[in-house]
Parts: C-alpha cells; structure tokens; sequence
C-alpha cells in the first residue's frame, strides 16, 4: 500500500530517479546471443523483420570469453543464454557452458528443445532451464513451432527430466506459455506438468520493429487467435536500460530483448567495454526518458501494453479449473 501511494504521489520517472541517487543502478543481468540462427519459424516471432544478415552467425569464443570477463570483472554474475534464437545451434555449445561454469556464472538457458539430445550432460549443469513450448497437443505444438516436430521435442523433454533427476546437480526447469484465444491450459499442464516445474504463462505481445528511430509494435494476427492488448497510459518502466545489457553475437549491444536486430548502435563489445557502452550518453538518454517519462524511442512498444480485465478473468477462471497439483505448478503472468 505504501508503495502505490509514493507512486501516485511521486510518479514512476521521479522514484527511478530517487532509487539510482540512493542506491546507483548496476548491471544485474547480462545475456549473450551465442547464435543467431534458429531452427523454427514461429509464427509470432519478431525474427521476421530482421536482416538476413542479422539472422544467421554465432559468437566466436574469442568473443565470448573477453565478454565474460568483463562482465565478471563488473561484478555480474548472472548469466543468460537466449535472446532471438536458438542457443544449442552453437556449434561449440558444449564449450559455451563449460566456459561460463568454469567462472562460475548463474546460467540461465532457454530452448525450444529440439536439440536438447545432444547436450544433455551440458544442459543439467546449468541453474535454470526454460521450454519454449505453445503447444498441447502434437497438432497445436506444430502449428507454433514449425517445422519442429512434436514427437522428438516431447521425447527430448521427457529423456532429459529422467537424466537430470539422476545427477547430483540439475536445472530448475520451467516453460513459458504464451497465451493464444485457442490454448487449453488443462491439456497443456498434462501433458508436459510431469516434466517441469514451473509453468509461467504469459499474454502473447505483438512483436516489435524497429523503424524510423522508434520501437513499434506490429500486429501479425489476421485470425483473432492472440488477445488484444490496452496501450499504457502512464508509468511506464522497462528494466532494461537499467539492470541488464544485452549482446548479439558479434558482440553489439542491443537495448533489450525485442532489439532483435541489435539496431539501436548503442555500441559493440567486440570493441568497447562494458562500463563504456553502458554509462554511454546514448545509454543516459533513453534512461532519462523514463525519468521523465517523456518516452520517445520506446513507448509504442508493445511491453507497454496489458490485458483486458475480462481476459484475465477467463484465463484465470480456467486455472481454478484445474486440480490443486495443477494451479500449484501455475506462475500466471499478466501485469
């Protein structure tokens, strides 16, 4: 209660600006986009608008490592593997953690587990596990995962569960739904609940663009199958600018997560240094935008939208639907 009244008497850019002079944000967070390619053509993916040249490549050793002591060097300790592709299409992927474990970085991985048979003694050293899963059936999971096919994806997942669980160390593992009008929460906790642990869903976003100096949303519906989304209004506040940097593969620096195509030119650690991409003036400009909350780069992007309240209430009237066992695996995600 205290910090909605502070928020309504102070607003969202002038409590951002109070937290770094008490407490100087840092780098929580960094992710690396070990590759750049995918093997799936998902049909609400942001890979669509990228260049061609921007969709393929994978981060040389060389890179990551100067990277990763650097990061390390800056006192972070997290570690993402995932952005816009398909991280266990590196070719040396085994290295890629053997590399991170050895400095002793928290790995977190997201996959669509289509390859996840080939690294499995790699895979469960890792601290935290994420499925890129829609489906709940073969029909439906083909559909939001094409060209993958169920059939190895489910073996891939339910092989690997019974590996992990005989080592003295294994992943937390999740997945993260993303929410169409047509998803049956029931058929999907059935069939992959044995599995995983957490289940997080979330509202399916518009993918992002970036066009004409601004982020914007698209909307690639033409079948009413994703729920609409309100604009914000008002409080705008994206984590991003302030506790994680994100690198492509060839070691630029994107904004965030849905800079899919790293074209912002905040900078390149191929070349530069964290701390000097970070607390560049580009950098301090698009935070001072959220302090101000006079958003320009960022504010037509669709993390700044939400759910309507009576979609909320179906999805929600769905989980309470469900056994106990069921809702308790639920992490239901909308704002």
């Amino acid at each position: 209660m205290f910090k909605k009244m502070l928020k309504k008497i102070l607003g969202t850019g002038n409590i951002l600006k109070i937290k770094n002079i008490l407490k100087p944000f840092k780098i929580e967070e960094i992710i690396i986009d070990v590759a750049a390619s995918c093997n799936a053509q998902c049909p609400f993916c942001p890979r669509v608008f990228m260049p061609e040249e921007r969709s393929k490549g994978f981060i040389t050793l060389e890179l990551y490592e100067k990277i990763l002591d650097d990061a390390k060097n800056n006192n972070i300790k997290k570690l993402r593997l995932y952005s816009t592709a398909e991280p266990t299409m590196h070719p040396k992927f085994d290295k890629i953690i053997e590399i991170a474990k050895k400095k002793e970085f928290e790995i977190s991985l997201s996959t669509n587990a289509s390859l996840l048979h080939k690294y499995f003694d790699s895979v469960s050293k890792i601290d935290y596990l994420q499925y890129s899963i829609e489906g709940w059936d073969k029909e439906s999971y083909e559909k939001y995962r094409y060209p993958l096919k169920f059939e190895k994806v489910y073996q891939n997942i339910k092989e690997f569960y019974e590996y992990a669980s005989k080592q003295s160390k294994s992943p937390k593992i999740s997945t993260n739904l993303l929410l169409t009008t047509q998803t049956n929460i029931e058929k999907y906790v059935k069939l992959w609940g044995e599995y995983i642990g957490d289940i997080n869903i979330h509202f399916m976003y518009d993918p992002v663009k970036y066009e004409n100096g601004k982020f914007k949303s698209i909307s690639l519906d033409t079948e009413n199958e994703y729920f609409k989304l309100d604009k914000q209004t008002k409080d705008f506040f994206c984590s991003y600018p302030f506790d994680i940097l994100t690198v492509a593969f060839d070691g630029k620096v994107a904004l965030c997560c849905d800079d899919f195509a790293a074209e912002l030119n905040i900078g390149n650690l191929s070349h530069s240094s964290i701390k000097e991409v970070y607390f560049s003036k580009d950098m301090d400009k698009i935070r001072e935008q959220f302090y101000t909350q006079k958003l320009d780069l960022c504010k037509e992007c669709s993390r700044f939208t939400k759910p309507k309240k009576e979609d909320v209430d179906f999805i929600q009237a769905q989980i309470m639907s469900l056994e106990v066992g069921q809702q308790n695996k639920i992490k239901f995600n909308y704002y």
